[in-house]
Parts: structure tokens; C-alpha cells; sequence
């Protein structure tokens, strides 16, 4: 028994899911000054909710959100949240849609819209 290899085809990315938006493109978005500066643009804008700090809840909280083909955030979703802190959860929400313009994601160099996934962490020091 043999295959037929010149019948499989290659590549780089998955299809879009039913909303248009890519898991895997061939240019990822890009925060303008990096991932560092992601993580302090978060570090400056995230306020650790007063009944965490009162009740010294630290934890995780992993999101999601769209990329657009035009930079911008749209659709954001928590995909596993800090345990017992939906005001953490809340919080990240509220961050992530001040985020600035990102460099879109791109396939076949078409800007399109991109899921993007990330931790963002609440610890008390």
C-alpha cells in the first residue's frame, strides 16, 4: 500500500472559526513596544480590587481576546478566572479594553483578526 503525498497539502494555519477570527496565522499581533510593554501598560492600568486585597486573594486569571484585522480589541473572554475574585476576573476585562492598537495578525500578508491568550496575574507584595 502506498500514499498519495503529492495530494496533501500544507499549512500554516487553521481555518477561522465561525466568527472569521484565526488561532494561528502566519504573523502573530504584535503590542507596538513589546511584551514588556504590554505587561507594564497592564501593570499601570490594573487596579487590584479592594475585597481581594482585604481578604489577600492572589491568583491567575488567563484571558482571551480578538485582535482585529485593524489593530483594536474586540471581543474579550476569560478563560479561567482567579479563584473566588469575579471582581479580578471584571478587572482584566476592563484593562484589556483600554489596550492600544496592536500590529494586526496576518495571513498571506492580509491583515486579519487574530485570537490572542495571556495570563495576567494578581499578587500581593
Amino acid at each position: 500500500m502506498t500514499a498519495d503525498t503529492n495530494s496533501i497539502k500544507s499549512t500554516r494555519y487553521i481555518e477561522p472559526d465561525p466568527d472569521g477570527n484565526y488561532f494561528y496565522v502566519d504573523e502573530r499581533p504584535d503590542f507596538k513596544e513589546g511584551w514588556n510593554g504590554l505587561y507594564k501598560f497592564i501593570a499601570l492600568h490594573l487596579n487590584y480590587p479592594k475585597r481581594a486585597k482585604k481578604e489577600k486573594i492572589q491568583g491567575k486569571c488567563f484571558v482571551k481576546f480578538v485582535v482585529n484585522a485593524n489593530g483594536t480589541i474586540g471581543k474579550i473572554e476569560i478563560i479561567n478566572g482567579v479563584s473566588g475574585c469575579s471582581e479580578c476576573d471584571a478587572e482584566v476585562i476592563k484593562v484589556v479594553k483600554k489596550l492600544p492598537k496592536f500590529t494586526p495578525g496576518k495571513v498571506n500578508g492580509k491583515a486579519v483578526p487574530v485570537w490572542f491568550q495571556m495570563p495576567i496575574s494578581f499578587n500581593l507584595q
